[in-house]
């Protein structure tokens, strides 16, 4: 009776295990496939292949470009930002150190070279409010400036007086005289000294300075003997860039800058 009932029991076990196991789905390969992918096996798509790794910033750092620069590589086709370049050429500057005197013409530099008259016959002259400022510069940092012209104005004294100008010399019909005299009044010697000129009757000092500035409107003569021919015209920035770039040869470019920031 025992027997029949421990037969019965078992077969009731054997057919719940049985129904367990038919419920349960088979995978392919069974305990034996799973063992050999195991625990840390990549997943896959649904094609089949490895998905891309997920980069981590903090432990993989930034994407590196080409070359193995960390920075990304700009397209060719991006405009590239020019480098900084010096306004004037370096010998250019290593001349313009040596000036300790600026020798101005006033017709065709100082003014763009027209005359004007009143009614009454009275010569008037334009000047340019920056080649004044940048003149206060210049002899602010310790290198005076002279006026040689072969006309007599009125106003060129008045402008002369407003800006400092010690120097003035009017109705120089020989401007190697006039030098002559700038250089006893001075005490300096020709080739220390620089000329702004724009015509022929300005060779006479070209022939002797140490440094020779025309402006873009001189005569070809003029011009190929210069060392530097102005960008801005006369009358309109000419002697505003003769000065500044006498201050940035000598240094004292950003001096005088700061000087006049501290007023």
């Amino acid at each position: 009776m025992n027997d029949d009932g421990d037969q019965r029991g078992g077969d009731q076990r054997d057919r719940r295990r049985g129904r367990g196991d038919a419920q349960r789905p088979s995978r392919p390969g069974g305990q034996a496939a799973r063992g050999e992918r195991g625990r840390n096996a990549p997943r896959r798509g649904g094609d089949g292949e490895r998905p891309p790794a997920r980069r981590n910033p903090r432990r993989d750092g930034p994407e590196r470009g080409r070359g193995g620069d960390r920075r990304p590589q700009p397209s060719q086709d991006a405009p590239q930002k020019p480098r900084r370049q010096l306004p004037f050429a370096v010998d250019t500057m290593r001349a313009a150190a040596r000036v300790e005197l600026l020798i101005l013409d006033v017709d065709g530099v100082l003014t763009d070279g027209r005359l004007y008259y009143s009614s009454d016959g009275v010569e008037t002259k334009a000047f340019y409010a920056q080649d004044g400022a940048a003149i206060k510069m210049l002899q602010g940092a310790g290198v005076p400036v002279a006026l040689i012209s072969g006309r007599d104005s009125e106003a060129v004294a008045r402008r002369a007086a407003e800006l400092g100008i010690a120097h003035v010399y009017q109705g120089a019909e020989d401007k190697g005289v006039a030098l002559n005299d700038l250089c006893a009044a001075a005490d300096l010697a020709p080739m220390r000294m620089a000329h702004v000129g724009d015509d022929v009757g300005d060779l006479a000092l070209f022939d002797r300075v140490g440094f020779r500035i025309a402006v873009p409107s001189a005569h070809p003569e003029v011009s190929a003997r210069a060392h530097h021919v102005t960008t801005a015209p006369a009358g309109a920035g000419a002697v505003r860039e003769a000065c500044q770039l006498i201050l940035m040869g000598k240094g004292r470019w950003a001096p005088a800058l700061a000087a006049l920031s501290a007023h």
